[in-house]
């Protein structure tokens, strides 16, 4: 359970990354 809780922390880290990027160059 805990390695699957990892993953969707880990997507969810990226998919805020890939956001705040967009955000900061527009």
């Amino acid at each position: 359970q805990m390695k699957a809780l990892n993953k969707i922390f880990g997507s969810l880290f990226m998919l805020v990354g890939a956001l705040l990027a967009s955000a900061r160059h527009a």
